[in-house]
């Protein structure tokens, strides 16, 4: 049986362009399988536009979520497993963002490891 590891993501980022900007994970690393069981992402500060939550890798984008019009410092959760390959990362986008804006992106569950994805 794989040996498995809890693994937790918290990413904040502090808005410094005033249309859209990105929170993203770190990129799953050779040899490794992300199993990401649920996420959570909120604006603290504004409640503009929408946000838009997919993974990001090997040249495309596939779209998980999307939120129109989050409430400020509203803190939404999704239940939904996820799996990450390497090269592949959790990625949130929010548009019409105000500079000074935080955004933040968590997420949960663990990875394993494997000698056949590279």
């Amino acid at each position: 049986m794989a040996e498995k590891m809890p693994i937790r993501i918290r990413e904040v980022v502090k808005v410094t362009s005033a249309t859209f900007d990105y929170v993203k994970s770190e990129i799953v690393p050779p040899g490794e399988i992300w199993c990401l069981q649920g996420y959570q992402f909120e604006n603290e500060t504004g409640a503009r536009g929408t946000i838009r939550l997919y993974i990001e890798g090997h040249g495309y984008d596939h779209l998980l979520y999307m939120q129109a019009s989050p409430g400020s410092a509203t803190l939404y959760s999704v239940d939904d497993t996820i799996y990450l390959i390497p090269g592949e990362r959790l990625t949130l986008r929010q548009a019409s963002c105000t500079v000074g804006d935080t955004v933040a992106l968590y997420s949960q569950g663990y990875k394993t490891f494997s000698k056949f994805v590279e």
